[in-house]
């Protein structure tokens, strides 16, 4: 899903082993774990890894092994959930090995004796999308429900195909998108999925010099709070939204977090005796640059160590400018004149 998560723990490898009397899936971290199941339903097996990020080279595996349809993976804003589709509800029992490293699921059988996974050869020339799904769908023997999102036609051949491979095809050429419950394939616009089943991809926007709290604020002018976190560690904004929506929240903070340059900025005149007096003129800068961290003073050099942008830099030079003056002095010229009344 294009997400560089802030995560540490990594998933580093998946593999399988297969048998009529079990299979076991087994996931290999590079550090050890802490992991949940929570399974939905008897067609998922569902596992949350805490604070861990996906480091394999795809998002999900199509499997078709046993009761195993598929496994995929999806990084959520607590760390990693791993999905493991089922063909039929099946027992299976969670484990962790090699200190934690290694999480394994285990599937009970027996299983029949493994078969070659089916293919399909169709043509189709400028038919109603809804009618190839539909027929896709009742050659694969799974139900399938199509939303009322779904419109145009379509014109396509192909020879000897998996069912996901041609599902996918057509998915991806009309923008659509899928959901799986168990044996049944719910079809939509992929807005609409996202809206009813909260569908949302995550992405981590790291920031240049931008306060998190202030970025987060700025954000959440074109995405919902609730969908904005905050990694204070990383310095970063983790969002969860659709790629329109990345899209303007990258372009927001290219305006607004660009990176600050550091300036020493001297004051010209001896006029100030204690570091009270240059703490009222921190107090001022302060209306040009907020963050109290960004402005430092040096009472024994008598200059301001100032982080900044280069039109806020600028401004407090402009401004210390106007402060660093002494004040104007008035000369009074006066004469004594001695008046003898005696001759008036």
């Amino acid at each position: 899903m294009g997400l560089t998560s802030a995560f540490a723990l990594e998933l580093k490898d998946f593999f399988f082993r297969a048998g009529n009397a079990e299979i076991k899936l087994t996931f290999k971290f590079d550090a050890p774990c802490s992991w949940k199941d929570v399974s939905p339903d008897a067609y998922h097996i569902v596992l949350d890894v805490q604070e861990a990020r996906r480091g394999l080279p795809y998002a999900e595996r199509p499997m078709n092994v046993g009761p195993v349809k598929s496994v995929i993976f999806r990084e959520t804003e607590n760390g990693l959930r791993i999905w493991i589709e089922l063909k039929n509800p099946v027992s299976y029992e969670v484990y962790d090995e090699a200190n934690r490293r290694l999480v394994s699921v285990l599937i009970q059988g027996p299983f029949a004796p493994g078969v070659g996974e089916e293919r399909f050869s169709f043509d189709f020339r400028d038919a109603d999308v809804k009618d190839v799904l539909l027929a896709l769908a009742k050659a694969r023997g799974v139900n399938i429900v199509v939303d009322e999102s779904v419109q145009g036609t379509v014109t396509l051949s192909f020879e000897n195909l998996t069912f996901d491979q041609a599902l996918g095809y057509i998915l991806t050429m009309k923008g659509l998108g899928q959901v799986r419950l168990g044996e049944n394939i719910i079809i939509a616009e992929k807005r609409k999925l996202e809206e009813n089943f909260g569908l949302l991809e995550v992405r981590r926007f790291p920031l240049k010099s931008m306060n998190p709290e202030k970025a987060k604020e700025i954000v959440s002018l074109v995405i919902p709070p609730e969908r904005i976190a905050v990694d204070t560690t990383g310095r970063a904004l983790v969002v969860r939204g659709r790629e329109e929506e990345f899209q303007r929240v990258q372009d927001i903070l290219e305006k607004v977090d660009v990176a600050l340059e550091t300036r020493t900025l001297y004051l010209s005149n001896n006029i100030y005796e204690d570091e009270k007096q240059l703490e009222k003129i921190r107090e001022l800068l302060k209306i040009v640059i907020p963050e109290e961290e960004r402005i430092n003073y040096d009472f024994t050099q008598k200059a301001f160590v100032v982080r900044g942008t280069k039109e806020e830099l600028e401004a407090i030079e402009q401004l210390l400018a106007n402060l660093d003056r002494k004040l104007p002095q008035i000369m009074i010229d006066a004469k004594l004149v001695e008046i003898n009344r005696e001759k008036i």
